[in-house]
């Protein structure tokens, strides 16, 4: 987290800006402050927003961005989904990735075996099923947010953990 907060203050046209990061001693648990952004998520816009061909052009290009600038700093996300693309703005559009309680740190040139299965189902690549997690899950995730924002439905909507794998196979 520490590391993911170094490059957000560097590169906040992309990420979440945050303002702390650590663990609390009280309540046991690791906590982030961010930056305030009251449009919510990608997922809280309504479907004529989500489905405009401009938007997703647009989302395309920032989201691409975002992606490329963390793991020129050795992160990978992880978890790349509509709830982790926050709106900053509709008009320019202005979105940043957010949530990297289960983002690694990777050398460049590898992919990274992970001791547990990291990743929401739905937006989970392949690999990541035989624990393997590297930049090509990132950007299997933004493919996955464009399926689902041009079809107007995930293609996993309604499918168990298990029925996705079996569909990935």
């Amino acid at each position: 987290l520490e590391r993911v907060r170094e490059i957000s203050r560097a590169h906040s046209e992309s990420l979440v800006v945050f303002r702390d990061a650590g663990f609390d001693e009280t309540t046991r648990r690791w906590f982030e402050l961010l930056e305030y952004l009251p449009l919510g998520s990608l997922k809280d816009l309504p479907a004529e927003v989500r489905r405009n061909p401009e938007f997703i052009t647009d989302l395309v290009v920032e989201l691409a961005e975002a992606i490329r600038c963390l793991h020129e700093n050795g992160i990978i996300h992880c978890d790349i989904k509509p709830g982790n693309v926050l709106v900053r703005s509709l008009d320019p559009l202005d979105l940043v990735l957010t949530d990297f309680g289960i983002s690694s740190l990777l050398d460049l040139d590898a992919s990274r075996r992970m001791t547990a299965l990291k990743g929401t189902p739905m937006y989970r690549p392949p690999e990541a099923f035989s624990r393997m997690a590297g930049r090509p899950g990132d950007w299997w995730g933004l493919g996955m947010i464009v399926l689902e924002l041009l079809a107007g439905e995930h293609p996993f909507a309604g499918l168990s953990e298990a029925q996705i794998l079996h569909a990935l196979t």
